[in-house]
């Protein structure tokens, strides 16, 4: 699948928009600058025994998302993040934040997706436990 301009922009544009979102609700979070080939996501919030890294995507319409290719890039930018800083990558979470442009409900009604493991993981501790 190829990403247009179009798509870039859109994400460009939700990225401070989800940040903003995430505060509001309570949650501490931050835009990461761009750091080219090395790129390391585009939001990153703190939990308390690691972090979620976030790749946000706004691709237009919900037909012309491909999570698969997202989570690929998600992982790898997470893996940057963690490297550049000396963190423990178990302790790094990546998640895709979809936008949702058809709900027209702004950011709370992204579509947050994690893998299994992290969500279900026998490790409660993990940051990316869901907790019971």
């Amino acid at each position: 699948m190829t990403i247009t301009k179009a798509a870039i922009a859109r994400g460009r544009r939700f990225e401070p928009k989800w940040v903003s979102w995430l505060r509001s609700v309570g949650r501490p979070a931050e835009k990461v600058p761009k750091a080219g080939v090395n790129d390391e996501s585009d939001t990153v919030s703190p939990w308390t025994s690691g972090h979620y890294v976030m790749e946000c995507k706004s691709p237009g319409g919900l037909s012309n998302v491909d999570l698969l290719n997202y989570f690929r890039q998600a992982e790898l930018e997470a893996g940057n993040w963690a490297k550049r800083r000396g963190i423990d990558p178990a302790s790094v979470v990546p998640v895709v934040v979809v936008e949702d442009h058809k709900s027209r409900k702004g950011p709370a009604n992204a579509i947050v997706c994690i893998r299994a493991e992290r969500a279900f993981g026998s490790d409660p501790s993990s940051p990316g436990a869901l907790r019971r």
